[in-house]
């Protein structure tokens, strides 16, 4: 998942909404309360995105993490055979 892409959508989708708002024959007070609940619904789906990719990063980093250290101990297993000889 691109990230940029993923900015780039949410970004349009928000700025669209709020042209909508701009333009929109509603009273003032209708829409600001509009533009406050589009705010809100874009910031939790952006909370909820951040979440997901720190998320996947951690995964990974742990995923590395366990290949490097089974590396390494294989290495040395090879090694000490290696000693033995």
């Amino acid at each position: 998942m691109n990230i940029k892409i993923i900015l780039g959508t949410l970004a349009g989708i928000s700025i669209g909404a709020i042209i909508g708002m701009l333009y929109a024959p509603e009273k003032g007070s209708t829409t600001r309360r509009n533009l406050s609940e589009k705010g809100d619904e874009t910031m939790k789906q952006m909370k909820s995105m951040y979440n997901d990719l720190a998320n996947s990063i951690s995964n990974k980093y742990d995923h590395t993490k366990n290949e490097a250290n089974n590396f390494v101990r294989k290495g040395q297993d090879k090694f000490e055979d290696i000693k033995k000889i």
